[in-house]
């Protein structure tokens, strides 16, 4: 779940787009009633738009909602052709990782844009974004 209207995340989303050969991964803007409702269910501030979450396991006893550093670093895994990044970020104490993300995110609109709507897919990757009417 993804910032609708941050240029950084639109990069990140084509970036995930382009490496997830497996098709893991589906899409959700944050500001989408099914990502709000899954933020809330969480314990999460859905307003909140400074980060981007990963929904993992759901629908499941197992589901949990990761954010922030841990999100970044689960996505990776999952894409999994990048374990030597995964294995210096490893290294990292969690208050760098959070600190090296708070700064990214305070600063992504400044940097990457802010986009005007919600960003659009190509058609061949629509089946990957959860829209919901």
């Amino acid at each position: 779940m993804y910032d609708g209207f941050c240029g950084l995340c639109s990069k990140i989303i084509g970036f995930i787009l382009k490496h997830d050969h497996e098709g893991v991964f589906r899409f959700a803007a944050i500001q989408d009633e099914f990502s709000k409702n899954h933020i809330r269910t969480h314990g999460k501030d859905p307003d909140r738009l400074d980060t981007f979450y990963v929904l993992v396991d759901m629908g499941r006893d197992s589901e949990k909602l990761l954010s922030h550093a841990r999100a970044s670093i689960y996505v990776l895994n999952r894409l999994g052709r990048f374990r030597v990044w995964l294995s210096c970020l490893g290294l990292l104490p969690d208050f760098i990782l959070e600190a090296t993300y708070r700064l990214i995110s305070k600063n992504r609109y400044r940097i990457f844009g802010r986009n005007n709507s919600c960003m659009l897919s190509k058609p061949e990757w629509e089946e990957r974004f959860i829209v919901v009417d």
